[in-house]
């Protein structure tokens, strides 16, 4: 079963084509890695039909649905929070400074239409189910008292309050340490066994999607130039593209 479908997915600020023809499927219960060089276009292309691009770029497709339903005519914002969920670069940045960690995640319930009465306890099993200990304290807590990891978890939490089909997640571990890192990775893919998440990953990190990924889609300026298989991209890739970017990422990762 497919739950998202993108053909050609075309996104452009002014005369500036950004994303040209992208096309890609995200199957039931697998973690798509979406990679690319720096202005590739891969986080463009996902905000642009998740409906989170400002209103100067304009954003067209042949089709694009979620569960069947399409996405850009009647808008994506409505599976935000429900069928959708999305953790992004930075953690901190995800969570309002001037909320508790409460008050957040229970907005999160709140959208997710979970009733008033049951929101404090559900946010408290969110936690403890993430692994975070003394889960009534962090909620009491402010973000900046928090450490990147719990911010991670706090995100992913409000991520899951509404029990989406499909994770988004925007390179989940630039803004966290290689320990913090590990563990997120096990908790992600742990995750997306538990639950049957289906999970499209944008990332640059080849040791991040070799961890976690079924699949892997290659973009280069705003397209997808090969894809397949994890093991079979990353061991034996066969676009000129696809080696040029391996090749420059491990040169980046060396000691």
């Amino acid at each position: 079963m497919t739950l998202l479908s993108i053909r050609d997915l075309d996104v452009r600020f002014g005369s500036r084509r950004v994303v040209a023809g992208l096309s890609l499927d995200v199957a039931a219960g697998e973690t798509l890695a979406l990679m690319g060089a720096s202005g590739s276009g891969k986080t463009t292309a996902v905000l642009g039909v998740l409906g989170l691009l400002p209103a100067q770029a304009t954003v067209s497709a042949k089709t694009a649905t979620f569960l069947d339903a399409p996405l850009l005519e009647s808008g994506a914002r409505r599976f935000l929070g429900r069928g959708i969920g999305c953790i992004f670069q930075d953690p901190r940045a995800s969570l309002a400074p001037h909320l508790r960690i409460g008050a957040q995640l229970e907005e999160s319930l709140e959208i997710a239409g979970v009733p008033e009465s049951s929101r404090r306890a559900t946010a408290t099993k969110l936690l403890e189910d993430l692994g975070v200990t003394d889960p009534a304290r962090r909620l009491a807590a402010w973000p900046h008292e928090l450490s990147g990891g719990l911010c991670q978890r706090v995100a992913i939490a409000m991520a899951l309050a509404g029990n989406p089909k499909l994770l988004v997640a925007d390179e989940p571990t630039t803004a966290l340490d290689v320990t913090v890192a590990a563990q997120f990775l096990r908790l992600l893919s742990n995750l997306a066994k538990e639950r049957g998440l289906s999970v499209l990953l944008i990332s640059h990190d080849l040791g991040v999607v070799c961890a976690v990924a079924d699949r892997v889609a290659v973009l280069h300026e705003g397209a997808v130039v090969e894809s397949g298989p994890t093991e079979r991209i990353v061991g034996a890739p066969s676009h000129p593209e696809t080696r040029r970017l391996f090749a420059a990422l491990k040169t980046e990762s060396a000691p």
